[in-house]
């Protein structure tokens, strides 16, 4: 193994002289980006499963009754801000305190932490709750809180390790978070398919399935750090690369690179938030207009609320990336506003239960078409948004990039994820 230092436009660039065999580096940074939108997306889509844990128990479970109590009403929006204020504080933590952990371990230990949780959440299931659903519900977003700390911690820390590769590897992460929805859908969906009345088994499945990908991640990564010249060499890298640094004031070169990429920024903040004022808190409460069958009760929301939802983000990224025409900073911000008008649209959908807001699309046609320009908008104008960035700064503004967006994301997130709460009330 070897290093070559290249040198353009005044910046130096470390490249370590070793191929990536099989492109399993590449593979375990997919992992990571995937294992980072674990806790939203497995436990906010197991919808059926919160549904039959706070239902009614004076009634036989009725996934398809309109009659929800108020804690299946609340349960998807309360778990989105309690994620994201976690996410938001233990990212804040984890940048300022955290420097002096090995970055190693802070992977480690996050995934462990994960992986407990869904351990635990495992248990529970089996566990006849019923007589005690308030605490249940409580001790749950409790559960919730300590799994997006260790999202927090280990997408931090991932991107720590990542910005050190080559940046194919950074786009492998951001690739694997788009695909966590998607693949947290499919699992439910089969889930779903063992039949409604099994509403337990299924969920063992699902959240068994979780527990095992964060196991075989864990494993992946610490074969990779013994076994791989190539991702040796770059984690090595990282540590001398630190310790060469000359620190300059976090504010200050975070100030510096905010006026770069301002636009951009507000821009990722419209789309973001217009996403998290609707979805999931409110479109989990849509229900189709049909009656009768198996789509209209069981499949409709895993299908189009979370797998297309999901889909279409993915294919608006991949877009994004295959067009790489670049889209004026002006245009880009008009749009994003333009796009909150998906919000009143969705408002009056066929969400239940709903007590002041009348229907206006009792058509399952127009729930999908509005979800559809929803999620491709999103997955597009994100990663526009992000190439644009990466035309108005340079490599070495790339970690400072990277905290500004998580910051206005998360805060964007937390925000609209709190608004969410009173959307659901207003209708």
């Amino acid at each position: 193994m070897s290093m070559q230092v290249d040198s353009t436009n005044g910046e130096k660039e470390i490249r370590i002289q070793t191929q990536d065999k099989y492109k399993l580096t590449y593979v375990l940074f997919y992992a990571f980006g995937l294992l980072t939108q674990v806790p939203n997306n497995f436990f906010v889509t197991a919808n059926a499963y919160w549904m039959y844990k706070f239902r009614d128990t004076s009634h036989p479970f009725d996934p398809s009754n309109k009659n929800k109590t108020e804690l299946q009403v609340q349960f998807t929006s309360n778990f989105s801000i309690v994620s994201q204020v976690i996410t938001v504080l233990f990212l804040a933590t984890t940048a300022i305190f955290g420097n002096n952990v090995a970055i190693h371990k802070k992977i480690i230990f996050s995934l462990s932490l994960m992986m407990l949780m869904f351990m635990i959440t495992i248990v529970f299931v089996v566990i006849d709750t019923d007589s005690w659903q308030l605490e249940f519900y409580g001790l749950t977003l409790a559960m919730g809180c300590i799994l997006n700390a260790g999202s927090a911690i280990s997408m931090l820390s991932s991107f720590q390790l990542c910005f050190k590769f080559p940046p194919s590897y950074l786009v492998a992460q951001l690739s694997g978070q788009a695909i966590c929805g998607i693949f947290a859908s499919v699992i439910q969906i089969i889930s779903l398919a063992n039949g409604q009345e099994n509403v337990k088994i299924n969920a063992v499945i699902y959240f068994g399935t979780g527990t095992l990908c964060i196991l075989l991640t864990i494993l992946f990564y610490l074969f990779q750090r013994v076994k791989s010249e190539f991702f040796m060499g770059y984690e090595t890298l990282i540590i001398q690369t630190l310790q060469a640094e000359t620190p300059r004031p976090l504010k200050e070169l975070l100030i510096e690179v905010f006026h770069k990429i301002k636009i951009y920024l507000f821009s990722m903040v419209l789309v973001v938030g217009t996403t998290f004022l609707v979805h999931p808190g409110l479109t989990a409460l849509v229900q189709s207009v049909g009656r009768g069958s198996s789509w209209n009760t069981t499949y409709f929301l895993p299908t189009i609320t979370y797998l297309l939802h999901n889909v279409c983000d993915l294919t608006g990224r991949e877009l994004a990336m295959r067009i790489k025409k670049p889209c004026s900073q002006t245009l880009l911000f008009i749009t994003s506003i333009i796009r909150i008008g998906m919000v009143p649209l969705l408002m009056f959908c066929n969400a239940t239960p709903r007590h002041h807001l009348p229907v206006v699309f009792n058509s399952d046609t127009a729930y999908i078409i509005f979800i559809f320009v929803l999620s491709i908008s999103n997955g597009y104008l994100f990663n526009t948004s992000i190439m644009g960035i990466s035309t108005v700064t340079t490599k070495k503004d790339q970690q400072y990039v990277f905290i500004l967006i998580l910051v206005c994301m998360l805060s964007s997130m937390m925000a609209c994820s709190i608004m969410n709460s009173l959307i659901i009330k207003l209708i």
